[in-house]
């Protein structure tokens, strides 16, 4: 069992590293919640690439995000087992994330979806 940390005043999760798909998912749902604006923004995009294309692609959408977008990426910070602290910004690993949340909301969206870590049930 860990000590508790000054970061468990603050409301940094903890996670182990490598982190596990479960705490992945947890952080790309801390960060969606913390960047409610630019998250907004790249719906947007979305949709404009979508009736414009007719497809979109999650990649292009993070390379807005990080090159173009009104709003500053508000990083989800956590703590792993030893207590160094990390924090996950716009992660590549989120795209796999991110081309599911879209799809959640908007089920018509056309996304190309590669197999991911995160198809696996329960994983």
């Amino acid at each position: 069992m860990t000590q508790p940390t000054l970061w468990d005043a603050v409301g940094v999760r903890h996670c182990p590293v490598p982190l596990t798909v479960d705490d992945e998912r947890k952080l790309f749902a801390d960060w969606i919640e913390a960047n409610p604006l630019l998250v907004e923004q790249m719906e947007g995009w979305a949709l404009t690439l979508e009736s414009r294309t007719g497809r979109v692609e999650v990649n292009g959408l993070f390379f807005l995000a990080r090159s173009f977008s009104d709003y500053k990426i508000v990083p989800v910070k956590f703590e792993d087992d030893s207590g160094k602290a990390h924090e996950y910004g716009l992660n590549n690993t989120f795209r796999a994330l991110f081309s599911r949340y879209l799809l959640k909301k908007y089920p018509s969206m056309h996304i190309e979806l590669r197999r991911s870590k995160f198809d696996e049930e329960g994983a």
